[in-house]
């Protein structure tokens, strides 16, 4: 996603409508049209995120016993932050985000 890759690159304070437009490849008035503000553009790349690690979750543990749901909760960030440390670094801009964003605090603490 252009916002992720924007925050991988410059942090989360160079998101902007222009930005995540240049870095899509689309006009900004594009994704204005789709987001109301920066915040709500964050807000719904950090759902994102948070959803498709939900996904990721249920599809590794689909079939398994409650000791391997929990394995795989205790365990899967440490392999995944290894192999993909950008996504890593994404996730922390958005915890720490989470500090002044209550909107963004209330999707991390859904997801936990």
């Amino acid at each position: 996603m252009a916002v992720w890759r924007v925050v991988a690159r410059r942090g989360l304070g160079a998101v902007s409508f222009r930005s995540v437009a240049t870095e899509a490849g689309v006009s900004p008035g594009r994704v204005q049209h789709y987001f109301e503000s920066k915040d709500a553009l964050v807000r719904a790349s950090v759902a994102l995120m948070i959803g498709g690690a939900e996904q990721l979750h249920r599809e590794t543990t689909a079939g398994g016993s409650a000791a391997d749901e929990l394995w795989h909760v205790l365990s899967h960030a440490i392999p995944k932050a290894a192999e993909s440390p950008v996504g890593t670094s994404v996730f922390y801009s958005f915890v720490a985000a989470s500090v002044t964003d209550p909107h963004i605090a209330r999707i991390l603490t859904v997801a936990k």
